[in-house]
């Protein structure tokens, strides 16, 4: 596991570090740019690696998206991402090939994201498990923490073979730049990879199920595609923590094991408090209405929130067997093993 520590002033600067230290990694960088002049504007960032998988982000100075659904006038600072299979000099940012777009008429680009605030941010932490998958968590404020993830492709054990498997997923999703959902306070727990859709899709895996090649809005509402999603639904085993799990939410995905909140804050040891890991699973709806398994989330775990396990702190490790797992607020990433 390749991993760094350190801090940035604003959202820029986080992605300017993000960037230095993906060339480290092995990306080739294809754009890096202010969108426009002047200190007010963020930039927009495009790389890849060699296996094909491409990044498409953008830092926020209090700026306001088309796709930003808060109140008027309300600015975003933070950053928003999401994957494609190219990139293309003459188009936007978010709409590069191989993004995902919602279902609609005139399609809307989709993807994650993290709310925040203009910063300084104290503290952040970048993982790379040289496997094709990485972290990003960034101490937004003391004690508070956010973070966006992506990989090649899900760990398919258990699941068969099937085509695809690229993901990537964050704490807030371009349907619902919301300060409301995301007020800075420590307490939502945001876990990695979760099922949402209440106001806007978080997650997305990239799969082609029954003919239909396309991203995977893993959604908790309902079964149907709609404005918010992309062409195909799916779900994980964890939603987000703005949406509870109620009996109308389960009817929507009958069948399937979910972590709700009330169960991951039971993840932890009653004799001495340490961190109990459980995998991230992934589901698909199928064309004949039932669900089919993806695959799990590589190299992190959900786990209860950082407050109940007191014998550890966030970014404390914890040994189990030959493997190092680092604990942040509801999750863990393996960072040896």
């Amino acid at each position: 596991m390749a991993h760094t520590i350190g801090t940035a002033s604003n959202p820029n600067d986080l992605l300017d570090q993000l960037r230095v230290w993906l060339v480290t990694r092995g990306w080739t960088q294809d754009y890096y740019a202010a969108v426009s002049s002047g200190s007010a504007y963020g930039y927009r960032l495009h790389m890849h690696n060699e296996s094909g998988t491409y990044l498409n982000a953008r830092s926020y100075i209090g700026e306001q998206p088309t796709w930003y659904a808060a109140a008027s006038g309300t600015g975003l600072y933070g950053i928003a991402f999401n994957l494609g299979t190219g990139y293309d000099s003459g188009s936007s940012w978010d709409y590069q090939p191989g993004a995902p777009l919602n279902y609609a008429t005139t399609p809307q680009s989709l993807g994650s994201g993290m709310i925040l605030g203009a910063g300084p941010y104290p503290s952040y932490q970048f993982f790379d498990d040289e496997a094709g998958n990485y972290l990003i968590a960034v101490e937004r404020g003391s004690g508070i923490w956010r973070h966006i993830c992506w990989g090649d492709s899900l760990d398919k054990t258990g699941a068969g073979e099937w085509e695809g498997g690229a993901y990537f997923g964050g704490t807030a999703g371009f349907g619902y730049w919301n300060y409301g959902s995301d007020a800075g306070s420590a307490t939502p727990d945001y876990p990695p990879m979760p099922a949402a859709g209440l106001n806007g899709v978080y997650s997305y895996v990239n799969a082609t199920v029954d003919g239909v090649t396309d991203w995977v809005s893993l959604k908790n509402y309902n079964l149907t595609v709609s404005s918010s999603a992309t062409h195909i639904v799916g779900t994980s085993a964890v939603w987000a923590i703005n949406h509870p799990v109620d009996s109308y939410l389960l009817s929507s995905w009958p069948g399937i094991p979910i972590l709700s909140q009330a169960l991951r804050n039971r993840l932890y040891q009653p004799a001495n408090t340490r961190a109990i890991l459980m995998p991230i699973p992934i589901w698909v709806l199928r064309s004949d209405g039932g669900s089919s398994f993806l695959g799990t989330v590589p190299s992190l775990a959900v786990s209860a929130h950082a407050t109940l396990v007191t014998t550890m702190g966030i970014g404390d490790d914890m040994a189990i067997g030959a493997e190092t797992w680092r604990l942040f607020n509801g999750f863990l990433v393996k960072v040896v093993g």
